[in-house]
């Protein structure tokens, strides 16, 4: 019988010396890692000072109402000043963005809201009611369907929107800044130099051509009904005459008349797509909104605003930056239509950054490739009257009002100048545009160079 064993027991001994030094050593590595554990703990959410992007809360009625700008501040103090100050502005931006932006749309309603598509919604559906009582009384297409409201007095179609007795005019009550930007757009209109506040239909067809899956299949230089059609667009606001917009400082009113003839057109080419519409204006506009509305003494007032169409807005310096490159060939700046200015370390400009969306066409001629974007000639809905670059350089030394609309006039300007007569010089552009002018851009410094 083999002899039970049990398990075998080895002796380790272990040595006493250095024990202190193990202990401190020990009590070290505890205490690092808990320094460590503590301010990871503490420094959760928190953020150093410096450059920061805003980030646009959510909104439900305008999913997309963010999408395209880009406003960078500047946060100063401890991680937690940091913290809250950057929180607060994201709130506070998301609210004047949402605001600025649901005005702006000429396309879809908000609750609340009077805005651009409110007016092209009520005066389209007041020109298909002229227009169904014509044809019910079987009158002829080439009449004038101006014809008088049976109503007694005014009618309210909606709160602030009023019809007239005779029903030609309604009258639309709008928020302060809305009714500036229209009253504003509706002047550089009438002066008919390269911008037009009803040419929203050529501005939608280009949209559609840019933004489409296979837009060098649509455009005009390849798709000759499409050329027409950008045409027979445009030419229905090509007099102004026929568009009376009446304004009333009094209670930020507008009253509208157009005719309905415009209407019928619009759908015999079955276009639905709103006739006002800020247009290449629109992104001026909407920031000069969105900053009436942030308090300029703190961050917003160090940063910078940029849209996707090329604008950029410096608050650090009142500086206002567009560029348009259309050159091709080795003479061409990289991909893309739009380009921004930048300062470098010596104090020279430089073409840099795109910032638009485009595509690139073979040209009719062979002689290399055209640049599409959405600055076309709203006269004529041709993007070809542009010169092949152009960029400007916008400076105050007092900050841009935009109150009186400086940075909406600086891109009426260029988009004006860039569009302006070939052979026309620089000095006359300039000269024909200085009486309009706000006041409070008397200090300004303007730069403007046009490639050879």
């Amino acid at each position: 019988m083999s002899e039970d064993r049990g398990p075998k027991i080895q002796t380790i001994s272990v040595s006493e010396k250095h024990v202190k030094a193990r202990i401190a050593a020990f009590i070290l590595a505890f205490i690092v890692a808990l320094a460590a554990f503590v301010n990871g703990f503490l420094s959760i959410g928190n953020t150093k000072e410096g450059y920061y992007d805003l980030i646009a809360e959510k909104d439900a009625d305008a999913p997309y109402y963010a999408a395209g700008i880009t406003y960078t501040c500047l946060f100063e103090g401890s991680r937690g000043e940091v913290r809250s100050a950057v929180r607060e502005a994201d709130a506070a931006y998301s609210r004047a963005l949402s605001w600025a932006y649901k005005l702006c749309d000429a396309e879809k309603e908000y609750d609340g809201y009077i805005n651009l598509a409110t007016i092209n919604r009520v005066m389209r559906e007041q020109a298909e009611e002229k227009i169904s009582r014509m044809l019910s009384s079987q009158a002829p297409l080439s009449s004038d369907f101006s014809g008088k409201d049976s109503s007694s007095g005014e009618k309210s179609l909606q709160d602030g929107v009023v019809l007239s007795a005779d029903g030609e005019r309604v009258s639309f009550e709008l928020a302060e800044e809305l009714y500036s930007a229209l009253r504003y757009a509706y002047r550089y209109t009438g002066l008919g130099a390269g911008y037009d506040l009803f040419a929203g239909p050529v501005y939608s067809e280009w949209k559609d051509i840019i933004y489409s899956e296979d837009p060098q299949l649509y455009d005009p230089l390849n798709d000759s009904s499409m050329a027409e059609r950008l045409e027979m667009l445009a030419s229905l606001s090509a007099d102004f005459s026929q568009f009376n917009l009446s304004f009333n400082d009094e209670d930020y009113s507008v009253s509208v008349k157009i005719p309905t003839a415009v209407y019928i057109s619009l759908d015999a080419l079955e276009s639905d797509a709103p006739l006002i519409d800020f247009g290449a204006l629109h992104d001026a506009f909407m920031i000069e909104m969105l900053l009436s509305r942030l308090d300029m003494s703190g961050p917003f007032g160090k940063g910078v605003v940029k849209t996707n169409d090329g604008l950029e807005l410096d608050l650090r310096t009142n500086s206002v930056y567009l560029a348009l490159d259309r050159r091709t060939g080795e003479n061409a700046a990289g991909e893309g239509a739009y380009r921004l200015i930048k300062r470098t370390d010596g104090g020279e400009w430089e073409l840099s950054g795109v910032h638009a969306s485009s595509y690139e066409i073979a040209s009719s001629a062979g002689s290399g490739t055209l640049r599409r974007d959405l600055f076309f000639d709203e006269y004529s809905g041709s993007p070809g009257s542009y010169v092949s670059e152009y960029y400007a350089l916008y400076e105050k030394e007092t900050r841009i009002d935009t109150e009186s609309h400086e940075l909406a006039f600086m891109l009426f300007k260029m988009l004006s100048a860039a569009s302006a007569a070939d052979g026309e010089s620089v000095d006359s552009r300039q000269q024909a545009l200085r009486s309009l002018a706000p006041k409070s851009a008397s200090s300004s410094h303007i730069v403007m160079e046009y490639a050879q």
